[in-house]
This record gives C-alpha cells, structure tokens and sequence, in this order.
C-alpha cells in the first residue's frame, strides 16, 4: 500500500470513529420528541424491549425498524412501505451485494406486492435521490447483479422512556 493510500486508509477510519462518537449517547429530537441514543442496552430491558429500541445509525441516517420509520437528519424521510423494506433489508445485509431477485422477492413475500426489475431499479432510485443529496454514496450497485448499503452502519439503542 503506498502512502497516499495509507492517508487515505486512516482518514477514513477517523472519519469512522468519528461518526460513531457522534450518534452515541446524544440527545436528538425525533418527531418533535427527544429521545436518548445508547451504546448498549440498559440492563433492566427484557429482549423485546431491547428488539423494539433496536436502530441503526449510517452517515445521516436513523433506522427505526420496529417504527418502520426512517430519518436523515433527525426529518422523517416519505418512504412507502416498500422503499423502508428495501432500505432496512440494505442496512441489515450491509456486508453483502443483495441480489435483485433476492430483493424483489423479499417484496412480494413480506408485502405481497408485485415488483419487476424495473419496479426495484425505481424504488432503489428514489432511496439514493433522497439520502445523497450530501454527496456521499449510500448504495453501491454491482451491474446485472444487485445492491449494498455502502457506508459504517452503527447499532444503537433508543430510550424511547427518557
């Protein structure tokens, strides 16, 4: 590795460290509520408090699973149900390339709603149309194959009670 590749390398795991320095144990306002952002669970929650606080945290973006319900920006993001499952299904297989029929059919099995390819290429359009307006590439494409979620996603927990 030479040395601008090396820079390169560090800066970006700054950069890391420092976006998750900044989710952590903040208060945000969402939805006009504030609500406490955790590190790790409070001892005193049983496991479907701790499933139902569960969120992921990537760049700007906040994913309330359990609320089915995503921000950028601390501002609730228009997504259909279809979008919010694809962005979810992106962020919880973010190691991976999501085949398109794997995709499609978490659509039509989890919705029963019909999508094609082309139905898929428009909803993962308006994703990135809405997430990358700060320049920075949320989804990355591997061409005739599929998509992923191409940013550090941080799991944190929401004190929904505070």
């Amino acid at each position: 590795m030479d040395n601008n590749a090396k820079k390169q390398n560090h800066t970006n795991q700054v950069q890391t460290m420092e976006a998750k320095k900044n989710w952590a144990s903040k208060k945000i306002i969402l939805e006009n509520m504030a609500v406490s952002i955790l590190k790790e669970p409070k001892p005193e929650w049983d496991e479907e408090t701790i499933k139902r606080n569960t969120v992921y945290a990537s760049g700007s973006v906040l994913a309330d699973p359990y609320a089915g319900i995503v921000y950028k920006k601390s501002r609730r993001q228009p997504y259909g149900p279809v979008e919010r499952e694809l962005l979810q299904t992106l962020i919880l297989n973010r190691t991976v390339f999501c085949p398109r029929g794997s995709l499609i059919k978490v659509i039509n099995d989890v919705h029963d709603h019909r999508i094609n390819d082309n139905t898929l290429n428009k909803h993962i359009n308006n994703i990135r149309r809405s997430l990358e307006d700060d320049g920075r590439t949320y989804i990355a494409t591997q061409y005739s194959y599929g998509y992923k979620w191409d940013m550090p996603v941080y799991k944190f927990y929401l004190d929904r009670d505070d």
